[in-house]
């Protein structure tokens, strides 16, 4: 039978590797540009406050990450 001291441990990374990979995760939405072109799109939810300005994203269709910064 296993030592509580060490199912402490072990459940402490398996519950912090769930949270870092969540954090990376593309939602749904759509990205106007200046000339009122409407992209729909995966974005990044990055969850930083640097994610104000600058974005990355894929499309639907696509594997390939884009970065677009707000202007």
């Amino acid at each position: 039978m296993m030592n509580t001291k060490h199912l402490v441990p072990i459940f402490l990374l398996s519950f912090i590797s769930l949270i870092s990979n969540a954090q990376n995760r593309f939602n749904d939405g759509y990205i106007v540009t200046n000339d009122h072109k409407k992209t729909v799109c995966l974005i990044r939810n990055s969850g930083n406050t640097e994610s104000l300005l600058k974005y990355e994203y894929r499309l639907k269709s696509d594997d390939k990450i884009e970065k677009i910064e707000l202007s």
